[in-house]
């Protein structure tokens, strides 16, 4: 089944407790307010807003298990994959997959800098790589964001 992403789709916030913990009834509680009280028309959850680069690959998925479940179908939700190497996103990606999310926004790693604007480029990344950025840039359709390493 395909499901629509529009409208309002807000990131989580992932709450814990004093021990670290993952809040579960908080976090039920957060889903339920955001469907039914704010009205939204889908769900992000354990993405950058929600910490998801500081969870377990275990608790990503309860997370979204825990979303997933509390919006029983009303809105669709999206899993944040949020991680450094390719291999721990393919994980955290095969966690969630049984779970019923309608998409996964995988975020890249934290050390890319944004090429998409020229005028950020200079400021992003060092002198040194402006040319590897613009080359970058004319090689992507307009539709596809554009990310880089910047280089060292």
């Amino acid at each position: 089944m395909r499901e629509s992403i529009f409208g309002i789709v807000p990131p989580m916030t992932t709450p814990f407790r004093p021990d670290d913990t993952i809040d579960e009834a908080a976090l039920r509680a957060e889903t339920r307010y955001l469907i039914e009280a704010a009205r939204v028309h889908g769900l992000a959850a354990s993405g950058s807003t929600g910490e998801g680069h500081a969870l377990s690959t275990d608790e990503v998925r309860r997370v979204v298990a825990i979303v997933t479940e509390e919006a029983r179908g009303r809105v669709p939700v999206i899993a944040g994959i949020i991680t450094d190497s390719t291999a721990s996103a393919v994980e955290r990606g095969l966690a969630v997959k049984d779970l019923g999310v309608a998409a996964l926004q995988v975020t890249p790693v934290h050390y890319l800098c944004d090429i998409s604007i020229r005028s950020r480029t200079a400021r992003s990344c060092p002198s040194s790589s402006t040319t590897w950025c613009r080359g970058r840039i004319s090689r992507l359709s307009s539709s596809t964001a554009s990310f880089g390493p910047c280089p060292g």
